[in-house]
């Protein structure tokens, strides 16, 4: 069936409002597969599953359960086709991942791949992330980025590509980079090369924090990155400057030379100024 998946994407004109770039290569989508744990007796969800490829590659690991969603329906019936051959462990909805209620799939066992489009890998990787501020709703997520977003999720402080995503991806997982994926591996080839991200979640945050007062503090902190950081979050309070320093925090310093202990340590700050 892999065979047949790869020449039906041949004859397929992929939609660019979806961002549709489908993987053709074989041993791509079997390394893809073969990064997390045995997922034997797992419950899995894959995000965007197209011809099938990643699929047919997760359901021959013989998973409890996967689910899929797909937003183009012109795949239903090559879904359907899977179903047939996996009848008792593959279902799949046509919607829309982003504004899909996931809390019913959700243990702290579930396995979530996908070729992510490009233009919904962020807001999902931080719809996922923030499910896991209280307790691990999911287990690990395999799923592919623009190499440029890829090294924003795994860089470290000090660094130009450090951020919000960065940040939120250490406080809640460990996010490792496996492997790239050049644009050769695609129909229709990308103009980037992409990047294959694996994180398992954490059973708690990685160090006590306000987490609303976080997202808060990120948000003042990145979009004025140049700025030092009593200038850019001085709306938040106007005592930040001492605020800062009881959080042994230079007033002096820019946002990507403050490690995330810190900021998680200056929401708490902050929250107790309140």
């Amino acid at each position: 069936m892999e065979s047949e998946i790869f020449n039906n994407s041949k004859l397929f004109i992929p939609k660019k409002s979806l961002g549709q770039n489908f993987l053709i290569d074989s041993n791509i989508t079997t390394k893809i597969c073969n990064i997390d744990d045995d997922i034997t007796g797992c419950s899995v969800l894959e995000i965007g599953p197209g011809f099938g490829a990643i699929t047919i590659n997760l359901l021959k690991q013989k998973p409890k359960r996967l689910f899929a969603i797909e937003k183009d329906d012109r795949f239903k019936d090559n879904l359907n086709r899977i179903k047939k051959q996996y009848p008792n462990n593959f279902t799949f909805v046509i919607a829309d991942a982003l504004n899909f209620d996931f809390s019913p799939l959700y243990s702290n066992r579930l396995k979530i791949f996908s070729n992510l489009p490009y233009n919904i890998s962020t807001k999902l990787l931080v719809k996922w992330l923030k499910l896991n501020i209280s307790s691990a709703n999911w287990g690990t997520l395999t799923l592919m980025f623009q190499k440029e977003v890829a090294n924003r999720i795994i860089s470290k402080s000090g660094t130009k590509s450090y951020g919000r995503l960065s940040l939120l991806s250490e406080l809640l997982s460990d996010a490792t980079h496996k492997f790239d994926v050049p644009q050769n591996c695609f129909r229709p080839k990308p103009k980037v090369i992409s990047s294959i991200i694996h994180f398992k979640a954490l059973t708690k945050p990685r160090y006590a924090c306000n987490f609303q007062l976080l997202e808060k503090i990120l948000f003042f902190a990145f979009n004025q990155r140049r700025k030092k950081i009593k200038n850019s979050l001085i709306s938040m309070d106007t005592n930040i400057n001492s605020i800062l320093e009881e959080s042994n925090i230079s007033p002096e310093s820019r946002a990507e030379e403050i490690d995330l202990a810190n900021y998680c340590k200056l929401s708490l700050k902050i929250n107790d100024h309140k």
